[in-house]
């Protein structure tokens, strides 16, 4: 998508009810849009271009439906586009109405991950690659953190930023002109912050680490509490003491079959050791998790935390405890807790993976 289709779609995404999916129409006026992206006129003839190209802009969608079978799914996003203008006063009125199919994505917000993010800050970029770029930035940041560190392979890098020209094979260029530049942009203009460094493999480039602030969240947090305490994993017992939660609901407490609720045993152990918070589903999940990371055999000592499996999940599930009150404290909360608990079992694999 061009830069002007990807700012009329997040336009139209921030505007959605995620709750409603019967209102697949959106409605904002021209001079809101115009005033939303710095400029004092949007000449009609421009946005019918724009219009041609969303209308037109065909999704695919690939599935593996078993071993024997493939399914590819193809759509477009809006059936209808629509503007209003009044040739006297040079106002006007936008509708946008999303496709039946696209709906099934759009309005699954809840479960597609998709953030909020600041729309009037990214109407102010005009690079396509930065616009992008902040979005992917956002994204890896999610809903809860002022400050993230990862890792991302070159050549996924670009191929979410759609540099698919010859030229950027050489990271030296790609450097230059896409993440330099896209860097200047993105911290003029919005709340982002980051910085990048690349990670190499003899004397090819392969991987870019980032570390990414949110200067908004930030002053937020600091603006709440005079000092924030930053517990990590491992070091619970040694920070404020991690208050129980409250005694499992009633219909945990009543004598239950766990594992035939969670299918096994084996799940029912690991769902414990979560006070049987999380679905058979997600729990399976966090099972793969711990499966890919590397966790040493018992090892009691009182020089260490790390157990086994359970012990470890436990630990992790305790900080998640831990992280939910202190940000309760500083007037947050986190709303999927089983999405923050996944993200630092992700985080584990790629860092300490089983050896």
């Amino acid at each position: 998508m061009s830069i002007e289709e990807l700012k009329l779609l997040d336009t139209y995404l921030a505007r959605i009810n995620s709750h409603k999916p019967e209102n697949t129409t959106v409605v904002f006026q021209k001079r809101e849009y115009e005033k939303m992206l710095g400029v004092k006129r949007i000449r009609k003839e421009k946005l019918d271009k724009c219009f041609d190209a969303l209308i037109q802009h065909v999704i695919t969608i690939e599935k593996n439906i078993d071993d024997a079978e493939d399914e590819s799914i193809k759509f477009t996003l809006f059936q209808s586009a629509k503007i209003k203008t009044n040739k006297q006063t040079n106002t006007g009125e936008i509708s946008l109405t999303c496709s039946d199919l696209a709906k099934k994505y759009i309005f699954n917000i809840d479960g597609m991950g998709y953030i909020n993010y600041n729309l009037e800050s990214i109407a102010k970029l005009n690079s396509r690659y930065s616009y992008i770029l902040f979005l992917y930035l956002k994204d890896n940041l999610g809903s809860d953190l002022c400050k993230k560190t990862w890792s991302v392979k070159l050549d996924k890098l670009k191929f979410k930023l759609g540099c698919n020209d010859a030229m950027y094979n050489e990271y030296k260029y790609f450097n230059r002109y896409v993440l330099n530049s896209c860097k200047k942009e993105i911290e003029e203009k919005t709340v982002v912050r980051f910085t990048y460094e690349p990670i190499k493999e003899g004397r090819s480039v392969v991987a870019i680490k980032f570390t990414a602030i949110d200067t908004k969240r930030l002053k937020e947090a600091k603006n709440k509490t005079e000092k924030i305490i930053d517990i990590k994993p491992g070091e619970i017992s040694q920070a404020e003491p991690v208050k129980a939660l409250p005694a499992a609901p009633a219909e945990v407490n009543e004598e239950k079959d766990w594992d035939k609720i969670y299918g096994s045993s084996r799940l029912a152990e690991l769902a414990e050791e979560c006070d049987y918070e999380f679905t058979k589903a997600e729990m399976m999940l966090i099972s793969t998790l711990l499966s890919k990371i590397y966790i040493p055999k018992s090892e009691l000592d009182k020089n260490t935390n790390r157990y086994g499996r359970k012990d470890y999940l436990r630990e992790k599930y305790l900080y998640l405890c831990a992280e939910a009150e202190r940000k309760k404290k500083n007037g947050y909360d986190i709303m999927d807790r089983f999405a923050y608990l996944r993200a630092m079992l992700e985080s584990d694999a790629e860092d300490n993976p089983k050896r």
